[in-house]
């Protein structure tokens, strides 16, 4: 049962690294929102960034493509905790 275990914790190992890689633009959109909005002049490092509807639109599309890998993420580390308690 023990290298069973180790097999599927070092499969969910490799989703989860999946998980973060793919979550990593929609932390780029966020962080990218939030400095158009709350930045004085936005402007100066990207030139499109100054409309503030930009921003706006950046905060909505990290944040759903966040919740979405939140739902993928959450489960897939419950697992990997249950399997850490089964090798130990």
């Amino acid at each position: 049962m023990s290298t069973d275990a180790k097999a599927q914790l070092a499969a969910i190992n490799k989703k989860v690294l999946k998980m973060h890689l793919i979550t990593a633009p929609a932390n780029i959109a966020l962080g990218l929102g939030l400095f158009s909005l709350f930045v004085s002049d936005p402007g100066s490092v990207f030139p499109f960034m100054s409309n503030p509807a930009v921003g706006y639109g950046l905060l909505i599309v990290g944040g759903i493509a966040q919740l979405m890998a939140m739902g993928k993420l959450f489960p897939l580390l419950k697992e990997q905790q249950r399997l850490k308690h089964l090798v130990r």
